[in-house]
């Protein structure tokens, strides 16, 4: 069984059926986050993120590759 089937399965208790809550999304201060050129910019710590998921799997060496082909919101890790 996957974790996501044992984790969100319904329970039986007592004949009852219960069934998993999933979370809404995570709420965060406003102005913490800024959108924008395909990243995301956390303004506390000034760490930027790709927003979009890359298609992976990737093994390693086409990781590394990858990521010194980005070049998003005018930044490159060329």
């Amino acid at each position: 069984m996957s974790f996501a089937r044992s984790v969100l399965a319904p329970l039986v208790v007592a004949g009852a059926l219960l069934l998993p809550t999933l979370p809404s999304r995570a709420d965060a201060p406003p102005g913490r986050y800024s959108i924008g050129g395909g990243t995301v910019l956390d303004t506390k710590t000034g760490l930027r993120w790709q927003q979009a998921f890359a298609a992976g799997p990737y093994t390693w060496t086409a990781a590394l590759a990858y990521c010194k082909a980005l070049s998003l919101g005018g930044y490159s890790t060329g």
